[in-house]
């Protein structure tokens, strides 16, 4: 797989960019995610490239960490290995809490009023 190709494989990306190479060839995208509708940016930066066995990036940015895409021969067939690790910042939790939050009581008002207006219209005669 191409980086390039994780927007159709990944639901909450929602762009990449290749940014060009690094001084020692390492490729360098620019990837941007759309999570309960906080929109954040990080740096992919490929640190390890075994064509037989795995690639490796580094995520700096809003969300940092260590992407692993490992492939190994098992039975005829490739067994894919997929590892994240990453570090949300305190304020991108708190952003994506009171999205959630605003999300979750915008439901509720809607059920509320949706459940008030069946009632009322199931006890008019």
């Amino acid at each position: 797989t191409h980086p390039e190709q994780f927007v159709e494989l990944l639901p909450s990306l929602t762009d990449i960019e290749a940014s060009g190479t690094l001084e020692e060839g390492s490729q360098h995208l620019v990837l941007e995610y759309d999570t309960a509708g906080i929109t954040t940016r990080t740096d992919l930066v490929l640190t390890h490239c075994s064509r037989s066995s795995a690639l490796r990036y580094e995520l700096v940015g809003d969300v940092d960490g260590e992407l692993v895409w490992g492939f190994e021969a098992v039975d005829g067939g490739t067994e894919i290995q997929f590892e994240l690790t990453y570090v949300l910042s305190e304020e991108l939790l708190e952003q994506l809490s009171a999205e959630f939050v605003h999300r979750y009581n915008e439901r509720e008002i809607a059920s509320l009023v949706a459940n008030f207006k069946t009632a009322v219209d199931t006890t008019q005669p």
